[in-house]
């Protein structure tokens, strides 16, 4: 069996693992909106903070590409079998931020944050 020592008590790997599971925080899970330059500038600090999973632009020929980091951008209708996912708007463009929105919106994504709002510096 295979066991772990802790503060002097020995524990089966299974209960290590479970109180360590207890110390170390999870990155949550998000998706990054906008594959720009705002992107690429922040996605080193946003993976400090989010398991990032991919990123997704309304242009079309980013589609399937490696943008930065290892990232690949789908387009934004693969967000509606992540409706429960958080969305980073990685756009700092104002005039579409509402199009961004109600895209999001439309397709079924409530939880989405502005990178603004995460991110101290640009």
């Amino acid at each position: 069996m295979d066991t772990r020592i802790r503060n002097g008590d020995l524990y089966t790997l299974a209960e290590y693992d479970s109180m360590n599971d207890d110390i170390v925080k999870k990155k949550e899970t998000a998706i990054c909106f906008g594959a720009g330059d705002c992107f690429k500038k922040n996605i080193r600090i946003l993976r400090d903070k989010y398991d990032i999973r991919f990123v997704v632009d309304n242009n079309i020929d980013k589609n399937g590409k490696e943008i930065e980091d290892g990232i690949v951008c789908s387009y934004p209708d693969i967000l509606s079998k992540y409706q429960n996912t958080l969305v980073i708007i990685t756009v700092l463009n104002a005039s579409i931020l509402t199009d961004i929105i109600n895209q999001l919106l439309n397709l079924g994504c409530s939880r989405f944050e502005h990178v603004n709002n995460i991110v101290d510096y640009i």
